[in-house]
């Protein structure tokens, strides 16, 4: 997976957008970390796919590889407009693990949590001052204490166009179509197309697009005009 980690440093301003990360043996697609004691800082998460790894699609976490006790602050950090599909494993895991208590400011937005496992988001910990909004969660389980929706969530099925073939597009009436929040939204999604593309900003790594089809007519074959060829001496 991708692992963002400020050991023992100050580590700040990273931006993490486009990537597709699945199928990850034993560990989480995303981590943030801070195991040594360093301030992992301003890390912006956006337009990101994570699907059918073992662990959680991201986890705020609190590893410590320290020899002695450190703190392990992780701060203004933004994840918006990401796609979260079926993390975990049979034992553990799911879409967003928070098991960090210094996990400060944090926005959770505009993301896809569908058939994540375990939970689809989960504040072990509660963290300090997280905002939790407009995400789609499908798949709620209720068995994790701190499992929750945030607020002015959507709770359907986002319809993907083929979640079987790893394509998370939104197909058209999907609920996550113009049901996000504009604040902090990238200017445009996973493809590159602006956002928004309807009345709202979409849910999830991917705007609704139309495709609309090109119709070809068939082109009227002219008649042949024969013309005599003259000949002078």
């Amino acid at each position: 997976g991708i692992y963002i980690e400020a050991w023992d440093k100050h580590t700040y301003n990273i931006d993490v957008f486009n990537n597709t990360v699945h199928d990850i043996s034993d560990a989480d697609g995303f981590t943030l970390a801070s195991e040594v004691g360093g301030l992992l800082e301003n890390i912006h998460l956006y337009n990101n796919i994570a699907y059918n790894n073992d662990f959680n699609g991201l986890t705020f976490s609190n590893a410590d590889s320290s020899p002695t006790p450190v703190t392990h602050p992780i701060e203004d950090c933004t994840v918006i407009n990401n796609t979260f599909f079926n993390n975990g494993s049979d034992v553990w895991g799911g879409g967003i693990h928070n098991e960090n208590p210094e996990s400060k400011n944090i926005i959770i937005r505009n993301n896809i949590f569908s058939d994540n496992r375990h939970y689809q988001i989960l504040l072990e910990v509660e963290g300090q001052n997280f905002t939790i909004d407009h995400n789609l969660i499908h798949g709620f389980r209720g068995s994790q204490e701190g499992e929750t929706y945030g607020s002015e969530y959507v709770a359907e099925d986002p319809l993907f166009r083929n979640p079987a073939g790893a394509d998370f597009h939104l197909q058209a009436g999907s609920p996550a179509v113009d049901s996000g929040s504009a604040q902090g939204a990238p200017a445009d999604d996973f493809d590159g197309n602006i956002r928004p593309q309807g009345v709202g900003v979409d849910i999830g790594a991917y705007e609704f697009t139309l495709v609309v089809p090109v119709s070809v007519s068939p082109m009227t074959a002219l008649p042949s005009i024969i013309m005599p060829l003259l000949l002078s001496e």
